[in-house]
């Protein structure tokens, strides 16, 4: 997996064992997850952090792509709206904004989907690729 990345444009960075290049018209990490050297998860994480405004701007704008996209049907989420105090439902109700999506190709068992990640006042999207299959299933206790 992290071949076909490097194909695509991506930087691999051994220390951090992530990738960093452009992925939807915005910098990110990648980091791939396995287990029993299947892989299991793609993590995508945002570079830059954006404020109140600029996250909620990304998440519609997401959330619309993958309504669009055609490769995937829309099992939980919404559009935020402009009334929305993200701030505020994060920091004081601990509130978790998020949205997922199925393939609807169901030759590939998983999920996508991203959450609005918050850090000292700024927000980013982190953004699952999961593969239900390939996930741990207790296999090693």
């Amino acid at each position: 997996m992290i071949a076909e990345l490097k194909k695509k444009g991506f930087v691999y960075d051994s220390d951090l064992d992530i990738l960093e290049g452009e992925f939807n018209g915005h910098n990110v990490n990648i980091s791939v997850v396995t287990n029993s050297n299947k892989v299991y998860r793609i993590f995508v994480a945002d570079i830059a952090a954006l404020d109140e405004t600029g996250i909620k701007i990304r998440f519609n704008k997401l959330f619309n792509q993958f309504l669009k996209n055609g490769k995937y049907d829309l099992l939980d989420g919404e559009i935020l709206s402009d009334e929305e105090d993200v701030a505020y439902e994060i920091a004081v109700n601990s509130k978790r904004y998020e949205a997922s999506f199925i393939p609807k190709d169901q030759t590939i068992h998983g999920i996508v989907w991203y959450i609005i990640a918050d850090y000292a006042g700024k927000y980013y999207i982190a953004m699952y690729y999961d593969n239900i299959e390939n996930q741990a299933d207790g296999e090693d206790l």
